[in-house]
């Protein structure tokens, strides 16, 4: 258990007046989060608060949408916000961004694609992955595409892997 992540999370809470209670103790905040069962851990407090054991985020940047030259690869482990903090800057480091000079001081650096978009993306292939299976999200990087896959599931009759792809020449998602 990563006492400081669930800290975290509830002074966020806290401050956005979505949980009214301060953090205490470990175990009253848990059961007060309804993520304790009979003194036991639930799943959901497992992925968000304690820090995997093996790979959950595989992420590459690729020559191109083949697949068959890889620049680079990155695998990561921890917390479910861990993931998404990883992510989120592994993404923003490796795609293109817009300079913008308004006059003698700094320059802005702007992503082509809206980083709301990707942490939006993120953070639904971690919601909809299937978190027994310890399955991983994986992030491919072209250079005009994002793509985020889970292998988790969305909704019955669907496909078994569910695909983000974010474009950087336009910063929409399809």
């Amino acid at each position: 258990m990563d006492e400081k992540t669930l800290r975290d999370y509830v002074a966020r809470g806290n401050a956005r007046g979505r949980i009214i209670e301060p953090y205490t103790t470990t175990t009253e905040v848990l059961s007060g989060l309804g993520l304790l069962r009979d003194g036991q851990l639930t799943n959901a407090a497992d992925v968000l608060f304690c820090r995997s054991q093996g790979v959950r985020l595989k992420q590459g940047v690729l020559e191109s949408h083949s697949r068959t030259n890889i620049r680079d690869l990155q695998q990561e482990s921890g917390t479910v916000f861990d993931l998404v903090h990883k992510a989120d800057l592994y993404i923003l480091n490796n795609t293109r961004r817009r300079i913008v000079s308004k006059g003698p001081g700094p320059r802005d650096k702007i992503p082509k694609i809206p980083r709301e978009a990707v942490r939006e993306a993120l953070l639904n292939a971690c919601c909809h992955m299937d978190w027994a299976q310890r399955d991983f999200v994986v992030i491919d990087i072209c250079y005009d595409s994002v793509e985020i896959l889970s292998a988790g599931w969305f909704i019955d009759g669907q496909e078994d892997r569910k695909s983000t792809r974010l474009n950087s020449s336009h910063g929409s998602a399809s």
